[in-house]
């Protein structure tokens, strides 16, 4: 329902779109077309702009990205989650946590503080990640 008035109002969540190669957008749109409709307990949100590489839950929105670059505070020795089969690393700040993947093409999920439990989010979107 919450979605139904999410798009009654005419709001979507803001996001910047990354340019991945042809390749990766390519996967992008694979991953995207499979990712779930709730996460965390929330629903899934209209962005903008409506681009295959991007997708945002709940409010604080939850928020996914493929075909970031790959972070500039990366580095191969640095501390990673692995999680199914695929490398997260961290970045935590005051508003949250955001998890970028080291495999390509990159994928980015920001999860805002207010959710208690971040690497639930990451296990909710893991199916959508190994599938295909």
């Amino acid at each position: 329902m919450s979605l139904l008035l999410l798009g009654a109002c005419g709001r979507a969540v803001p996001l910047d779109p990354p340019s991945p190669g042809p390749q990766d957008a390519e996967i992008c749109a694979a991953i995207q077309a499979r990712l779930p409709d709730r996460v965390a307990g929330e629903y899934r949100l209209s962005v903008s702009p409506d681009v295959a590489n991007t997708a945002a839950w709940g409010s604080p929105a939850i928020t996914w990205r493929c075909g970031v670059p790959q972070p500039d505070a990366y580095e191969p020795t640095a501390s990673v989650l692995n999680l199914d089969e695929v490398l997260w690393f961290p970045q935590r700040s005051e508003s949250g946590v955001r998890y970028t993947s080291v495999q390509q093409p990159h994928i980015e999920i920001e999860v805002p503080s207010l959710y208690p439990d971040p690497a639930s989010v990451l296990k909710s979107l893991s199916p959508s990640l190994r599938a295909g």
